[in-house]
């Protein structure tokens, strides 16, 4: 909600991010998209995030490490692991990438 701005009458209903980067704090969801999160599933939003594209832990990266967005990973044309795709426990799913 923006002062002074009309409530829009299409909210989204799903939210895609592909962007992030390297965090601080592994494994803890930085503190600006925790927020930003929150306030989209508060209003009835699914968050979908980019794993991330460095071929490391997606614990070590934010908005990836979030959980309670959804964590996309890539695959390749076998179906397996794309090289670069981050991994790990935070990965709900994967796709081709």
């Amino acid at each position: 909600m923006v002062c002074g701005v009309p409530n829009n009458p299409y909210p989204a209903k799903i939210i895609n991010m592909s962007l992030g980067g390297g965090t601080d704090t592994y494994g803890v969801c930085d503190a600006p998209f925790l927020a930003a999160i929150a306030t989209a599933r508060a209003n009835g939003t699914v968050v979908v995030v980019a794993a991330g594209n460095e071929d490391m832990d997606s614990n070590a990266s934010s908005p990836a490490n979030c959980s309670d967005a959804i964590t996309v990973g890539a695959t390749d044309s076998s179906g397996l692991r794309a090289y670069f795709s981050n991994y790990g426990n935070k990965v709900d799913i994967s796709a081709p990438g």
